[in-house]
Order: structure tokens, then sequence, then C-alpha cells
């Protein structure tokens, strides 16, 4: 069983007993495993004011968690970590400006880890792997400043990620995602030039692997980059109307991106 400590978190600053006891009670709700009280817990992150004296220990709580999740492949665990700081970021009484350091790379993790459950075939982490790269989305647009040029540096940490030829499908799943939730100009500038080369290294790659997982992969990063791309080939590529332009341009994936981009306007009400 997965166990992170809710009475030391080792982190540098002094709380008063108070203090300590709300910590305790708290993060011990949060990993409940009766889900009304961890539900109650976890919502409670987003609207509670007084959380700023116990943030410290609460971020390096959630760190440490999914450490431990990833170590133990306790899914369960990794999703009760990044639920409480899905939370965290929608209190706006708070900030986690001093601890994206550590919780950024925290959420990589969890995106591109190659094995985050103990039966990945059976196992739904492809939508955990989402809900990081969601999460991830949600860090950079908040904090993102001109000072700390956070997007631009997750961008390209993300972008030389993805030009690692050696890295498993999997990774390159969490990757994409993580890519595709950052918007639209990540996608048009980053994305939808190398998307042709992209999916025949995933083909490739799934044509020679004895890993029943990569074909899994396979799909799920096709499906991936036809639903959070096709808005954006409509928008800033036009001059593409039919499936051999598409299919030209994207290659293996052209006519699956054609198809969805057009089936929103053939199904659009006639005007009388």
């Amino acid at each position: 069983k997965a166990v992170v400590s809710t009475q030391s978190t080792g982190a540098p600053h002094e709380i008063s007993r108070e203090q300590q006891l709300y910590f305790k009670e708290l993060t011990t709700k949060c990993i409940s495993t009766d889900k009304q009280v961890r539900e109650e817990a976890v919502q409670s992150l987003s609207t509670d004011p007084g959380l700023a004296a116990v943030l410290p220990r609460l971020t390096v709580f959630i760190i440490e968690g999914i450490r431990v999740g990833l170590g133990d492949c306790k899914m369960y665990y990794i999703q009760f970590m990044l639920e409480m700081l899905d939370n965290l970021l929608q209190n706006k009484a708070i900030r986690l400006e001093k601890f994206l350091h550590d919780i950024i790379p925290s959420v990589i993790s969890c995106m591109v880890c190659t094995q985050i459950c103990g039966r990945p075939l059976e196992q739904d982490h492809w939508s955990v792997r989402s809900s990081a790269a969601r999460i991830l989305s949600g860090l950079v647009k908040i904090h993102n400043l001109n000072t700390n040029q956070l997007q631009s540096r997750v961008t390209k940490m993300l972008h030389h990620a993805l030009e690692r030829h050696n890295s498993g499908l999997v990774s390159t799943f969490g990757v994409l995602a993580g890519l595709c939730e950052l918007g639209s100009l990540t996608i048009s500038t980053i994305v939808l030039p190398e998307i042709r080369n992209i999916y025949r290294r995933v083909e490739l790659k799934c044509a020679t692997s004895q890993d029943p997982i990569d074909r899994h992969a396979k799909e799920r990063i096709k499906e991936l980059l036809v639903r959070k791309c096709a808005h954006v080939v409509q928008e800033h590529l036009p001059e593409l109307l039919s499936v051999n332009d598409y299919e030209q341009k994207f290659g293996d994936i052209g006519s699956e991106m054609f198809y969805k981009v057009m089936r929103p306007a053939s199904h659009m009400p006639m005007k009388m």
C-alpha cells in the first residue's frame, strides 16, 4: 500500500500546533478510502482561504505522494495527488509560484512515466496522463509572466522530449497531450509542422514492437492528434480542401484529420 506521511513533510517553515493538526486532518481526509470524505476534503482546497499557512507542507505532500505513487505504480494514489493539485489551482486566495520548480517536474512525470499502474492494458492510465497535461496547462496559464517565461520554458522542455526518438510510445502520448493542452499557438507552431514525422515514427515503432501496449498507444496518439489539432487546422490551414490535400500535408493521419475537420461543417443546419 502506498503511504505518504501526514506527520512531517520536511517543509522548511514553522507552523502552529493548531495548523499542524489542521494539516494532518486535511491530508488524511484527502487520501481517505471513503469517497465522500475524500471528495469533500479535496474540494475544500479550491475554496479555503486559510491554506496559505500550510501551503508549503501541502505542496511537499503532493509531490512526495506523486513520487510514491509512481514508484509503486499506484495509479489511484497519483489520481488523489492530481485532484488535490487541480483544486489548489482553482483557489484564488493562494499562489503556487514558489513551488513550481518542484510541482511542474512532478506533473510532467505523471504524463510521461513509462508505467503508472500495475495493469496498463486494463487500467485507464491514459486519462490520468491527460489530466496531468491539463493541470500542467493550468499551472502555466495562471503563472506565466514576462519575467519567468514559463510557457516558453515548458514548451521547449516538452518539444525536446518529443524529439527523443528512443522514447516509448506511452511517453510520446504524454508529451503530445501536454503540448496540445498548451493551446492553439503551440499546436500550430510545434505539433502541426511535425505531425507527419511524429506519426510515421509512431507507426514504425509500433510495427517493430512486441509490446501490446504500443498498439494501444498508437491508437491513443492518433485519436489525440485528430481531436486536438482539427480545429487548429481549420483555422490556420484553410487552403487544405480535399482528402488528398490532407494526406499530402499530414501523411497517414491525413484522411482522419480531413473527416474530423469536415464533419462539423457537414452537420451544420441549412440556412432558410
